[in-house]
């Protein structure tokens, strides 16, 4: 039922996943799931705080995002909204991976309360529009703009170029604040485009290319823009 494989990457759907993901280079994700036991539900997890002392390097970034998520999805049953929580098993889950790996932020929305994947049409559609307005929070988040009550930018984005030639630079780019060991590195796409969301605070940015001069930066990253 739960069965993972006899090795990383051995199934064909996992496999699918991995190379549509790697190849499109999100910056945020929502996984929707419903649990089967009832054991996990209405709520929204993210990467990671498997102890207080280890959290994932943009946990700040990640999970106020989470929390503003959750405070958009009310509950089934009874009053209040979805718990948002960062993710504790160290078990391969998909959205510790995407973090990990190419940066994408996914966010893992357990649907449902004890009506666990229903009959009822009414309740899946109550189900589908109570998750909506979160949804377009997220969406407002990567597109940077805070219309129509949307959530603070704090966002840095720009495009890495060959200053001669006008080229885009395919460039390693990291924040010393939000850096850690296990991160694989954040590259720019195939303009030269990065992006990365951030929080109130001040930070430290570095360009790195084969070839190329490195070049830090320190900003403060606006609410607004």
């Amino acid at each position: 039922d739960y069965y993972r494989g006899p090795s990383p990457f051995s199934e064909p759907e996992v496999v699918a996943i991995k190379d549509f993901v790697e190849n499109k280079n999100f910056l945020l994700s929502i996984a929707y799931h419903s649990s089967r036991s009832g054991c996990v539900s209405e709520k929204v997890i993210y990467p990671w705080e498997w102890t207080e002392q280890k959290p994932s390097p943009d946990f700040d970034v990640v999970s106020r995002l989470g929390i503003e998520i959750a405070n958009l999805i009310p509950k089934e049953a009874e009053s209040g909204n979805y718990y948002p929580v960062g993710s504790q098993s160290r078990k391969g889950n998909a959205h510790d991976w995407f973090y990990t790996n190419t940066g994408c932020i996914q966010y893992l929305i357990e649907v449902g309360s004890e009506n666990i994947q229903p009959d009822d049409i009414d309740l899946i559609n109550s189900t589908v529009n109570n998750n909506i307005v979160a949804a377009l929070h997220l969406l407002k988040r990567a597109a940077g703009t805070n219309i129509q009550n949307g959530p603070d930018v704090h966002q840095i984005t720009g495009i890495v170029t060959d200053a001669i030639s006008g080229n885009p630079i395919y460039c390693d780019v990291s924040i010393d604040e939000l850096n850690g060991p296990m991160l694989k590195p954040r590259m720019t796409d195939q303009l030269g485009r990065y992006r990365r969301l951030l929080v109130e605070g001040t930070y430290t940015i570095n360009f790195e290319s084969f070839g190329y001069e490195s070049q830090s930066h320190t900003f403060v990253p606006s609410s607004g823009q």
